[in-house]
């Protein structure tokens, strides 16, 4: 069985660090966001998903909904993908940092009303194996950074901990010998692809506005 752990798209955050949690759940996506995750839709629709488990919060929601829109892959919320908690006793953005950065650390630390990254790491992995004995084949789940970086670290405790960019796939497979990582972090969209076809829709637009002058 295969499992695709996808980071939703970029998103508009507006929030200050200790508010992320409750002020980021509902910041929709950007507007370059929205591409990534059409880009996305192309993609996971190549790959053959069977069906799309996403994070309550408003960006994975989004993320899922394009997704679904053009693939017409089956989609459902599963609250369990929500977001890694973190918050700071001390409401101040230097104390959220440093909690996270503490955290990030020593995955077993946690905080009053926040949970460890063994934690979060560990709730993933009942997803998981709660659907290992479905009969899909190919699962995508579309959830947060901090979530895949906490069920990864369980797995293969490495630190810094992996980056994982917005709108990025990173597939899972479980054998027999346990889970095999195949690929990490793939993007479908890279910024720098992202400028070349803005390039080309200019170059051709101006072509045509010649055109028209001429």
């Amino acid at each position: 069985m295969k499992f695709f752990l996808v980071r939703h798209a970029e998103f508009q955050s507006t929030a200050r660090g200790y508010e992320e949690y409750e002020a980021n759940a509902k910041a929709p996506l950007s507007s370059y966001g929205l591409i990534e995750a059409s880009v996305l839709a192309k993609k996971l629709q190549r790959l053959g998903i069977d069906k799309i488990f996403y994070s309550p919060f408003q960006r994975t929601r989004q993320t899922a909904e394009i997704v679904h829109r053009q693939t017409g892959i089956p989609s459902v919320c599963m609250d369990e993908l929500r977001e890694h908690k973190i918050v700071s006793p001390e409401k101040t953005r230097a104390a959220w940092r440093k909690l996270r950065q503490a955290m990030e650390q020593d995955h077993a630390l946690t905080a009053p009303d926040s949970e460890s990254f063994n934690q979060a790491g560990q709730r993933l992995q009942e997803v998981i194996s709660r659907l290992e004995g479905s009969l899909l084949n190919k699962v995508c789940l579309i959830t947060h950074e901090r979530l895949i970086q906490a069920w990864l670290s369980l797995i293969y405790p490495v630190k810094p901990l992996t980056r994982i960019d917005t709108a990025s796939i990173t597939l899972i497979e479980l054998t027999q010998h346990g889970p095999i990582l195949r690929s990490l972090n793939d993007r479908p969209l890279s910024f720098s692809l992202f400028c070349t076809r803005l390039k080309r829709r200019i170059y051709q637009s101006c072509r045509q506005k010649i055109s028209v002058i001429k």
